[in-house]
């Protein structure tokens, strides 16, 4: 889980877990795709929210290779496919 992405314009980071909930929530609705960047490979993150409702930034579209939760996911979307 990816908790922080740096601001593309180089002004710093978001850490979903140092913001309020207001905070996040104008995170989300004032971003455009390439505002943030994921810290492993800097492709533009998503900022979301998971089920059980902990924020996270996530990679837009595929996931990347460097990323360990990023190839576990992955590994996990195959295994249910295979089965389904």
């Amino acid at each position: 889980m990816v908790i922080e992405a740096a601001y593309a314009d180089g002004t710093g980071a978001a850490n979903a877990l140092h913001m309020s909930q207001a905070q996040w929530e104008e995170l989300q609705r004032a971003y455009c795709v390439g505002d943030l960047l994921m810290p492993c490979c800097n492709a533009p993150a998503i900022p979301k929210v998971r089920a059980n409702r902990y924020p996270l930034f996530a990679h837009l579209g595929r996931a990347c290779r460097t990323s360990e939760g990023s190839q576990c996911h992955v590994a996990r979307q195959r295994r249910v496919r295979s089965v389904l």
